[in-house]
């Protein structure tokens, strides 16, 4: 087989000491360049698990604090529905009662007692007699099982 131009200029290449000094340092390299990418691969990983790690201990924690909030309102509702002014319907003192309430809490806008077909009886801050809530979702369960309800968050002319 006759050797062209193209092919000894190829053998000449593969046989000299430049070629295989580069061939080396490549051959050398190439472990610890694959070590560096398995080991950043790994690093990713571990951070992304530690990132849900904390984006789901963080999660906890909010809930186990939205979950005392709502333990806390159930046990102040259930002291307003026990005052004397709020049982009697007595509508100006039911009233004045809501407003000491809702001034001395920083999380209520307002609040009101509703009788059994959801028309307002008394209230303060943005209820007032004569609205209606039957519809509402959270006053139809709160009514119909006889129990508390929390409904979801609701964006009104008040809060905006």
């Amino acid at each position: 087989m006759a050797c062209t131009p193209h092919r000894t200029r190829a053998l000449r290449l593969l046989a000299s000491l430049r070629f295989r000094l580069m061939l080396l340092v490549i051959l050398t390299l190439a472990p610890a360049f694959a070590l560096a990418m398995r080991s950043a691969s790994e690093q990713r990983r571990l951070a992304s698990i530690q990132a849900q790690e904390n984006a789901l201990r963080t999660a906890r924690a909010a809930a186990g604090r939205l979950e005392q909030f709502i333990a806390a309102q159930r046990e102040l509702l259930a002291i307003v529905a026990q005052l004397p002014a709020v049982r009697d319907r007595d509508l100006s003192g039911c009233s004045i009662s809501l407003q000491r309430v809702v001034r001395g809490d920083a999380w209520y806008v307002g609040m009101m007692v509703a009788d059994p077909r959801g028309n307002v009886v008394c209230g303060a801050g943005q209820y007032s007699s004569g609205m209606q809530f039957s519809n509402h979702p959270a006053f139809r369960e709160a009514f119909d099982l006889q129990r508390f309800s929390v409904s979801d968050y609701r964006i009104g002319p008040v809060s905006g």
